[in-house]
């Protein structure tokens, strides 16, 4: 027999394992969909009806008819179908049974469901996965009362959740109706006539596309000519005022969304009906009325340098929390936040959104806003950590957030629950995290101690700025080079031959700079004849903007004398104090410079503490099999009280490297009670 979940994973094993990487897609296992849909319906519905959570859990189970007719009346939407796993895990649990009554099925096939995939092989997996649901609901049916299955060309579509053209502009009222005609004429169309309808509706669509463009364009333009006209307006003395600096950037930001939406317009004519799709015409009457009921998925994960520069742009320019808060690839979000920001712009409000995502949303400094603009917008009911889940095993290696939050403003006193299942004795005051750079999954007695020594002390970034190490762009060039050019090359330290107190430096790093740290201005002739043959690669390296073509890109922590290094990745943090002024750490690792030699030690012993190295593990972005990337934001957000870098007792300890002496000294420093210290320790199992 040919089950639902089958046809998913039929489509995964159809993808190249390149193809699945680029896309984020990866089938996602049954049982977590289950968990997740049922926690999202029981959040939603026990907010709109006021039914405690547990009586409309037995209600659901049983399929009680008062439920059922709620349930008829939901829209529900998927912004990342994939193979239909979450749409068929909502049929699950709003049908639920081997013997659920088929009307019941059809209905929420053809009124509640809603898909949409980049992927159109997606999109038809998706529909035999809803027809084979349905078909099951029929069962020992004679063949004559067999109904013909439903179209699902109005359900589920092929198209951009993200960057559709309409970029969050609803479709004009009187297209509303004639929207809804042609839905319905598809929907009950057959053969030929069904083909026609479809043509029907994309046309439809289509006309209301360009309508809408058409009237934000004359918007966008009377605007514009209101502003230019202010400004050309005679000041006192008859004379124009010359603009600001405001106004012009004013004008000019508006400007550019005028000419972006010509450009649409102009896209729209040259590509026709049916080759553009926005969610906002497809579902223009449950966006006119407020919004889905629940948006669910589990959207892509993709890096942000995986995408095209042309998308990376888009997505910037459309979601403000999709846009970087730095240079480089680390400051760049995942693809994943800007599923969640168009999730809250398309769920109803009191709606509620369920996704599975990236577990370092909850912590990477690209998250910042994001987080920031759900606490302080939506009531976030579930925020579970499902790294150690084992229901949440995917075929990848993945490190999964569920995020359930409902787009209202969160109650006072609200808490929010860290697991997926059940009740949470751990559930933390959402108010704990206004204003907090990361979101500390962990019970609020371990919440509450960070809070208190950030509010209690000092942090390490505001005495020094830890910094990544020296980057080359390409390894395998500058890296252990021919004996020819072995005078010109310095031992190199990555990241895994860091251990706490110890460095073991095994490579050799071709050094095309000087004492100063500035590239060479001319290569000694045998490192000219060396790298002459890769110019062309070394030109096209990322970093490569300007300068010779030989140069290394971070170069300061190479120069300086008094230097405190940790791995990127790690198990748990590590420091070491580096002595010998010709390592040059690299790019897997991160670098503090510190004033002096003593300073250095004091460092690295206070970064090497029981203590400290649970604080940070906390608030690590996870990393593949049980390690954490410790990053400039999170080693610089450590307590560092201004006694380590005085205190003649711990700089005694510190140049014995006394581990013992420097835990006990911090546990006296940090004042952390026997309680805090238990906390700490229940939570960070590699203290030691």
């Amino acid at each position: 027999a040919v089950t639902p979940d089958m046809l998913g994973r039929i489509l995964e094993g159809l993808m190249d394992p390149e193809e699945r990487s680029s896309h984020g897609v990866f089938y996602t296992p049954p049982r977590l969909v289950d968990r997740l849909v049922r926690t999202a319906l029981e959040c939603h519905l026990a907010r709109r009806t006021g039914t405690p959570v547990d009586r409309l859990h037995e209600m659901m189970v049983t399929d009680a008819p008062s439920v059922r007719r709620l349930f008829g009346s939901l829209r529900i939407l998927d912004p990342a179908v994939g193979s239909g796993a979450f749409l068929i895990g909502v049929l699950r649990a709003l049908a639920p049974g081997p013997l659920a009554d088929r009307r019941h099925v059809r209905h929420l096939l053809t009124h509640c469901l809603h898909g949409v995939d980049r992927q159109p092989a997606a999109v038809r997996i998706t529909e035999l996965r809803l027809w084979l649901a349905l078909l099951r609901s029929m069962r020992g049916l004679p063949p004559e009362r067999v109904r013909p299955l439903p179209n699902l060309d109005t359900a589920v579509r092929a198209g951009d959740a993200l960057l559709d053209p309409l970029a969050g502009l609803r479709v004009p009222d009187p297209w509303l109706s004639r929207l809804r005609e042609a839905r319905a004429a598809v929907a009950r169309a057959h053969g030929a006539a069904h083909r026609r309808a479809v043509r029907g509706l994309r046309l439809a669509e289509h006309r209301a596309l360009a309508q809408a463009l058409a009237e934000r364009e004359s918007v966008l333009r009377h605007d514009l000519s209101d502003r230019r006209d202010a400004a050309s307006t005679p000041g006192m003395f008859g004379d124009p005022l010359p603009p600001t600096a405001a106004h012009v950037r004013g004008d000019g930001m508006l400007q550019a969304r005028l000419d972006a939406v010509a450009e649409r317009r102009a896209q729209l004519r040259r590509e026709g009906p049916g080759a553009t799709f926005a969610i906002e015409a497809a579902w223009a009457p449950v966006l006119a009325a407020g919004g889905f009921d629940l948006v669910v998925g589990n959207p892509p994960w993709v890096r942000a340098e995986r995408l095209p520069t042309a998308e990376r742009d888009a997505l910037a320019g459309r979601y403000r929390w999709w846009r970087g808060v730095g240079p480089g690839w680390r400051h760049a979000p995942d693809l994943a936040v800007a599923f969640v920001e168009r999730a809250v712009e398309l769920v109803r409000p009191g709606g509620t959104i369920a996704f599975l995502v990236p577990a370092k949303l909850a912590t990477a400094g690209y998250g910042t806003t994001m987080r920031a603009a759900l606490v302080r917008e939506t009531t976030l009911e579930v925020v579970a950590d499902l790294q150690h889940d084992p229901g949440a095993v995917f075929a990848a290696t993945t490190y999964p957030l569920a995020l359930i939050t409902s787009r209202r403003p969160p109650p006072a006193g609200h808490r929010v629950r860290t697991t997926l299942d059940g009740p949470d004795d751990a559930a933390i005051p959402q108010a704990a995290w206004d204003g907090e750079h990361a979101w500390l999954l962990q019970r609020p007695e371990v919440v509450r101690l960070v809070r208190r020594l950030r509010a209690a002390h000092p942090i390490l970034s505001d005495r020094v700025e830890p910094a990544l190490g020296v980057k080359t762009g390409a390894n395998a060039i500058f890296l252990d080079p021919p004996d020819a050019v072995r005078a010109w090359t310095r031992p190199a330290l990555r990241g895994r031959d860091v251990r706490q107190h110890a460095d073991a430096p095994r490579q050799r790093l071709l050094w095309t700079h000087g004492a100063d740290g500035r590239p060479l201005a001319k290569l000694p002739a045998p490192v000219a004849a060396y790298l002459r043959p890769h110019e062309a690669a070394l030109r096209r390296r990322a970093d490569q903007q300007q300068g010779p073509w030989w140069q290394l890109f971070r170069t300061g922590p190479a120069q300086a004398r008094w230097r405190v290094v940790w791995p990127d990745i790690a198990r748990k943090l590590r420091a070491v104090a580096l002595d010998d002024p010709d390592v040059v750490p690299l790019n897997s690792c991160y670098v503090a410079v510190a004033p002096t030699r003593s300073a250095m030690h004091r460092l690295a012993a206070w970064l090497n503490t029981p203590t400290l190295c649970a604080l940070a593990r906390l608030a690590a972005d996870p990393a593949a099999g049980g390690h954490a990337r410790f990053a400039a934001r999170t080693v610089g957000a450590l307590p560092c009280p201004a006694v380590i870098w005085t205190d003649p007792t711990f700089g005694s300890i510190a140049s014995h490297r006394d581990a013992d002496g420097a835990e006990a000294w911090a546990v006296e420093v940090l004042g952390l009670s026997v309680e805090e210290r238990d906390a700490l320790a229940a939570v960070a199992p590699h203290r030691r």
